[in-house]
């Protein structure tokens, strides 16, 4: 079980709680309301794939430090799904820099490790890794090269 993760939001206020989501595409949400302690819901079919709970549970805390409104909404207009897009990538590069520091990264790059080696070492998904392969670019092509 990702206990990091877990104790961090503990520390910060943030409820866990698990459900069966009735729509099987709902993994998981954020939601934080006035004057209530923060909650995070992931579904129980979560806990089959440590690796994909721990990046979908640190996705979830990276809305909670990356933005104080809640991730559920009906986006009507435009400008209102443009925010969302906005909140979900700042809530995945939160997770990304979290669960892969870059240090380490750089240090596996240099022994060679390939994406999924990458998503097995730090126990993500790969699309997380990619993510922060993107967000570190710049700094991995002058250390690795």
């Amino acid at each position: 079980m990702p206990y990091q993760l877990l104790r961090l939001a503990d520390e910060n206020g943030i409820i866990i709680e698990y459900h069966k989501f009735q729509n099987p595409q709902i993994e998981a949400m954020y939601i934080a309301l006035p004057d209530c302690p923060p909650v995070i819901g992931l579904s129980t079919d979560l806990c089959t794939n440590i690796a994909h709970f721990r990046t979908v549970l640190a996705h979830e805390l990276g809305h909670h430090f990356t933005t104080a409104k809640s991730t559920i909404g009906t986006f009507l207009h435009y400008r209102n799904r443009i925010e969302a897009s906005r909140e979900e990538y700042r809530a995945m590069r939160w997770a990304a820099n979290y669960l892969i520091p870059t240090d380490q990264l750089l240090l596996a790059l240099k022994k060679g490790y390939q994406i999924w080696e990458l998503a097995e070492y730090f126990n993500v998904d790969t699309e997380l890794v990619k993510l922060k392969l993107e967000l570190t670019n710049n700094l991995i092509y002058k250390e690795v090269s």
